[in-house]
């Protein structure tokens, strides 16, 4: 009986022991996905405070103008210049996206509505939330994907 105990009380504390590291582990990991996320609101924060930005809520508050193709290469280039590796994760895709749906995932990565981009695409909304799924279906081979899941997959770039 005394024998059993003691086996009980060694593995009661191996068990403690393990929960304590798996503890440690997941609070490590925790901090590491806060400490992501701050630099992304960090980032956002700072793209929203630069000149295209605010050429963007222009162009979505007077609807008879659009987005010239400087203002969408300055758009690439505060993207890029706060996620340095988004253009280059999405040109090492499967599937070669075209200049409209690269132009979605841009300003996905902006955190703009889908009603939004589509103001500053100059197409619908279901065309928009149509594109985010071909593009999630297409890139992960996936017919059963929603739009949600590329805007997803964009904000983990």
């Amino acid at each position: 009986m005394t024998k059993r105990l003691t086996d009980v009380s060694i593995l009661n504390d191996d068990l403690r022991g393990e929960i304590e590291r798996k503890k440690v582990a997941l609070e490590a990991a925790n901090e590491e996905i806060c400490n992501d996320i701050k630099k992304r609101a960090d980032a956002l924060r700072r793209i929203s405070e630069t000149t295209v930005f605010g050429r963007i809520q222009f162009v979505l508050r007077d609807k008879s103008k659009v987005l010239t193709v400087k203002d969408w290469n300055d758009i690439e280039a505060e993207v890029i210049k706060e996620y340095p590796k988004f253009k280059e994760e999405l040109n090492t895709l499967s599937y070669r996206l075209t200049e409209q749906e690269y132009r979605v995932s841009l300003l996905l990565k902006l955190s703009l509505t889908p009603s939004e981009i589509a103001l500053l695409i100059c197409k619908t909304k279901e065309s928009v939330t149509s594109i985010r799924r071909r593009l999630y279906n297409k890139v992960f081979d996936d017919v059963k994907g929603k739009p949600e899941y590329w805007d997803r997959f964009i904000m983990t770039l």
